[in-house]
């Protein structure tokens, strides 16, 4: 290159390659960047390779804007699953999360996110962007197309967001999916709440009852005192009175459960009383 007026814009990219296996960036940097500049100002499309050395060495020395920068080019030019997925991802470290969401949603439009994990970060970001609909869709479709994978943590993301999104219905299968799949009780104790909320005691019964059996919840007293309420709401006083003991038992508890138990006893004399008026 010395003895040459003009080296071809090739031997620059020799250059630069070989000084990236030599760990020198910097000058690795300068030749590829020359290299890119050259077609540029020829009218030409610098080859995607250069840009994804420039890319690397951008990354490795944490300038992500840099790296950014490429990224756009290549996915203007060079448009590849791989190229959405590591711009959100260059977001995320310079935590702008509006346009890591972005960039996901819009490689979900075009059908690139391909991978069950893939699907799951974006239903984990639309939850923190506290947009819990297109994440339960994203989940819902993703189970349906056979990309998501069928464990019990997708199921309970995918039962969150529904429930965020205000469609217990819908979230009650696949809680039910996330508590049956799951090796702890934990599950099962915020299904039976889930029903409990719907009014639906019986199956809040038998969930509540599964977790409790099954073990691992984080705080039983609170589901002793659901159970409770269920029984409750049931008319079955005795089975009430039984679960409200058990979560007493807890003094983090004490106090609601004594409430709930002198509840019962002034329910019970209150429908005692209505039965002899009716008699």
């Amino acid at each position: 290159m010395a003895a040459s007026d003009n080296p071809s814009t090739n031997a620059y990219v020799l250059l630069a390659n070989g000084y990236y296996q030599l760990k020198d960036y910097d000058k690795s940097l300068f030749n590829i960047e020359t290299a890119i500049e050259r077609d540029q100002a020829a009218g030409k499309l610098p080859k995607e390779q250069w840009y994804n050395l420039a890319r690397f060495i951008y990354f490795d020395r944490d300038q992500y804007r840099k790296a950014l920068d490429i990224l756009d080019i290549l996915i203007m030019y060079y448009p590849k699953k791989s190229y959405w997925l590591q711009a959100s991802a260059l977001y995320s470290e310079l935590g702008d999360e509006p346009r890591q969401l972005a960039m996901l949603e819009v490689s979900y439009e075009q059908g690139l996110l391909d991978r069950s994990q893939d699907i799951v970060n974006l239903a984990s970001m639309y939850l923190n962007a506290e947009v819990p609909y297109w994440g339960a869709k994203a989940m819902d479709t993703g189970f349906s197309d056979g990309i998501v994978e069928e464990e019990s943590k997708n199921y309970e993301l995918a039962g969150a967001a529904w429930r965020q999104a205000q469609e217990v219905e819908k979230s009650l299968p696949m809680l039910e999916a996330a508590a049956s799949t799951s090796e702890k009780g934990e599950l099962y104790a915020r299904l039976g709440n889930v029903y409990l909320d719907v009014d639906k005691n019986k199956q809040a019964v038998e969930a509540l009852k599964k977790g409790l059996d099954k073990g691992g919840i984080k705080r039983p007293d609170q589901a002793r005192l659901a159970l409770g309420m269920a029984y409750f709401n049931l008319g079955e006083f005795n089975a009430a009175r039984r679960a409200f003991r058990d979560a007493r038992k807890d003094k983090r508890a004490r106090t609601y459960a004594d409430q709930w138990l002198k509840y019962i006893t002034s329910e019970e004399r209150r429908l005692e009383e209505l039965a002899k008026d009716l008699g």
